[in-house]
């Protein structure tokens, strides 16, 4: 496609059981020489999480409420990584076999995002080998989801009043989601083979370490999450600093904001329950906010791919005028955003966040 060529204002591109699937297991004996102990796998007749079952289970909850400041952090790792782990089993089902497969994808993105913040989180307490190959299976399956989520995106996008997409262009964009969609129920099979993830999660709950090195109890939970938040928001705060960042630092601010949000999520039983719900809001609303421009990006980069092979005629003119309208919004986005996130506003945010992990605020 002749004379489309990048405008030159574009930059260069983580107790008590819950409703989880995985049963509850006992306490183990304390680690020796500081290595996690290992129990034997569960017998497979015994595992109580399977992935056709999993929609007949109620919603997860995202914030781990049920945990308290002074519960071992080992017990609270436990609880965490079982009802995240198992909501993304779920999940995992209803994006291949489920009634709204376009939520589903959805959901199995951000409870892959929600179940790597735990295993990073408390990676500490997990058996290296499992916590390995969860790892790699939470990205292939978030990155394999968000191939579908992608397209439905830029569906929408292109279904928007006022849009007029060149001829074939929505049904380029439905074959690759069908073959998106194709790859996803494949990675579902080879995981459900065997009961292959129920397995996996089940044996990596069953060998978190509940006890401390030589039978010493381990670290509380309440001073031990405060210092683990200060860490985590270290990259943020550095993100944060910037007055007129460009898009690859937008959208860095963005993953930033989305990792520390997780955290938060686990978190909230260390903080002021009021305070923690604040912070969390204004990472919500900084995370959607940075969304937009990032979206418009990503479908002004999608556009020049497509427009690539393009040869004259009314196609090559639709999209000319897409783009046209994407640059527009973009620049608009990016504006909306400058002005929002000002540094006033993130001056305040960095106030609430420091008295939140002084203990000060309300606890309800």
């Amino acid at each position: 496609m002749k004379n489309l060529g990048r405008p030159r204002h574009m930059s260069n591109p983580r107790l008590q059981s819950t409703t989880g699937l995985v049963q509850p297991v006992s306490r183990m004996p304390a680690p020796v020489g500081g290595r996690v102990p290992h129990s034997p796998p569960p017998r497979r007749g015994g595992l109580a999480l399977r992935i056709s079952s999993c929609a007949r289970v109620p919603a997860p909850d995202k914030w781990l409420t049920t945990a308290a400041p002074t519960d071992p952090v080992a017990s609270v790792a436990q609880l965490a990584l079982k009802t995240r782990l198992s909501a993304v089993a779920r999940y995992l089902h209803e994006a291949t076999r489920g009634d709204d497969p376009v939520e589903g994808v959805h959901q199995l993105r951000i409870w892959a995002r929600r179940s790597a913040a735990a295993l990073r989180l408390f990676g500490a307490f997990v058996p290296r080998r499992g916590r390995r190959w969860l790892r790699r299976t939470l990205r292939k399956l978030r990155r394999t989801a968000g191939g579908v989520r992608d397209a439905d995106v830029q569906l929408a996008a292109l279904s928007a009043e006022g849009r007029s997409p060149p001829r074939g262009l929505r049904k380029r964009i439905r074959r690759r989601r069908r073959a998106a969609r194709r790859r996803l129920a494949q990675l579902a099979r080879r995981l459900g083979r065997r009961a292959r993830l129920e397995r996996r999660i089940q044996r990596l709950v069953d060998r978190v370490a509940l006890a401390g090195d030589g039978g010493r109890p381990g670290p509380t939970f309440g001073p031990w999450a405060r210092a683990a938040l200060r860490r985590e928001a270290a990259e943020f705060f550095a993100l944060m600093a910037s007055d007129a960042p460009g898009d690859e630092a937008l959208h860095a601010l963005r993953i930033a904001a989305k990792r520390l949000r997780y955290v938060l999520e686990l978190a909230v039983a260390a903080l002021p329950r009021a305070a923690a719900r604040a912070l969390y809001g204004e990472l919500t609303e900084l995370q959607d906010r940075l969304g937009v421009v990032c979206d418009h990006r990503a479908m002004l980069e999608r556009l020049y791919d497509w427009g690539r092979p393009a040869r004259g005629g009314l196609g090559q003119r639709k999209l000319r005028r897409l783009l046209e309208q994407e640059i527009e919004q973009l620049i608009a986005a990016r504006a909306a955003f400058r002005s929002w996130w000002s540094p006033s506003r993130r001056t305040r945010f960095q106030r609430q966040w420091n008295a939140a992990l002084a203990g000060r605020g309300r606890r309800k």
